[in-house]
């Protein structure tokens, strides 16, 4: 039989990603437009938000985790599916906005 290394997926995890998901909610900073005038990076007062969307990506480096584990913890668990889902959903929501 061959095994392979044991799961980091727990019932933590989960609370771990709600965790995320909340932190990620109106995530937003203000930036500004940086501007170049003879070669020199000058500042400017042009300001717009720059939100912080909830990602796969980013999720996979707060769990400290790879990017294909959490797409195989969708496949094996319909609460992470759900989540997954849910994440998409808000990165979508987001975008639209």
């Amino acid at each position: 039989m061959i095994t392979g290394r044991p799961t980091k997926y727990t019932e933590d995890i989960l609370n771990k990603v709600e965790a995320y998901l909340e932190m990620r909610d109106d995530s937003y900073e203000v930036a500004y437009k940086p501007r170049i005038k003879d070669g020199v990076l000058q500042e400017t007062d042009e300001a717009y938000l720059k939100y912080k969307l909830p990602s796969i990506e980013d999720l996979a480096l707060f769990l400290e985790v790879n990017r294909d584990t959490l797409y195989e913890w969708e496949k094996e668990h319909a609460k992470f599916s759900d989540i997954l889902n849910k994440l998409r959903s808000k990165q979508a929501t987001e975008l639209i906005n």
